[in-house]
């Protein structure tokens, strides 16, 4: 498999999976940071409040997300190289024994 090759299977098979991981993880991130802060304070958090909340907290990590995505591609493509190159270290012993 080429970089190409590499990137075009990034674009159609993980972006998708990753982003409902990222969005369902994130879901619970939200509502645990507001749980814990509710918790650790012995209060509970108004309906407009944790409305508030769960935008702005969602908002946030949205955005860091967004910081994540060259960063998870380079890994991704890294993790199918270094599979490809395993591969072709096994394919190659094979050959010479």
């Amino acid at each position: 498999m080429h970089a190409s090759e590499d990137d075009d299977q990034l674009d159609s098979s993980t972006g998708a999976e990753t982003f409902l991981l990222l969005t369902e993880n994130m879901a619970d991130l939200v509502l645990f940071t507001i749980e814990k802060h509710e918790y650790k304070h012995r209060t509970t958090l108004s309906g407009n409040v944790r409305e508030e909340a769960i935008s702005h907290i969602g908002d946030v990590l949205q955005s860091k997300i967004g910081e994540l995505d060259p960063l998870r591609r380079e890994l991704l493509v890294g993790l199918f190289r270094a599979a490809d190159e395993a591969l072709e270290e096994v394919l190659q012993k094979q050959q010479e024994g």
